[in-house]
């Protein structure tokens, strides 16, 4: 019997809560850190030694990248009066929300596809969570139990758009063994 996806897709789902709420406090923590790096302004930054006088604007480094692509969009801003077309920025509950569930979603997809295409077909499939970035999912094939253990790391692309890794252990019978050798295992 093969992973069916709907059921997969549903266990996947029970995840979602988690996900949500990890995305919600890592771009709340990022951009805390980017005002007291940049200011409300995001260039408000002191001059350091040695450093030219652009270089205290967000633009001109990955925080400007990450700042654009990823807190940006999820920030109203507000004009400061004087401030000749300045805004200070502050979190919108409603475009973070929205932007938090978008990332559950795709990586709920990306489980789904990764999972299904790693374990082939596997009978009781059950998904377990670790805690609140990894998981375990575990099943027969072949009359042995099968095993995959993941956990997500959130890493950043040269271009500052997030990105998650999902480093995938397979096990069969309690041992660690490669993706290749899991393949030809089952194959036979």
């Amino acid at each position: 019997m093969e992973i069916k996806a709907t059921e997969l897709r549903a266990a996947l789902e029970t995840q979602r809560a988690r996900l949500v709420e990890y995305y919600t406090q890592y771009i709340q923590r990022v951009f805390e850190n980017l005002v007291k790096e940049f200011g409300a302004d995001m260039n408000s930054r002191e001059v350091r030694k040695g450093e030219f006088p652009s270089a205290r604007s967000i633009s001109n480094n990955i925080e400007g990248r990450i700042w654009r692509n990823v807190i940006q969009p999820v920030c109203t801003a507000t004009e400061i009066p004087g401030g000749h077309g300045r805004c200070t920025y502050a979190i919108n509950p409603a475009r973070l929300s929205a932007a938090a569930d978008r990332y559950a979603t795709d990586m709920i997809e990306l489980w789904l596809n990764k999972i299904t295409g790693k374990m082939g077909e596997v009978e009781a499939a059950t998904v377990h969570g670790l805690d609140w970035n990894s998981y375990l999912i575990a099943g027969t094939r072949n009359g042995q139990a099968v095993r995959i253990e993941q956990q997500m790391i959130i890493n950043f692309s040269g271009l500052g758009n997030p990105y998650n890794q999902f480093p995938a252990r397979l096990y069969v019978n309690g041992k660690a063994i490669s993706a290749a050798a899991y393949k030809k295992m089952m194959a036979a």
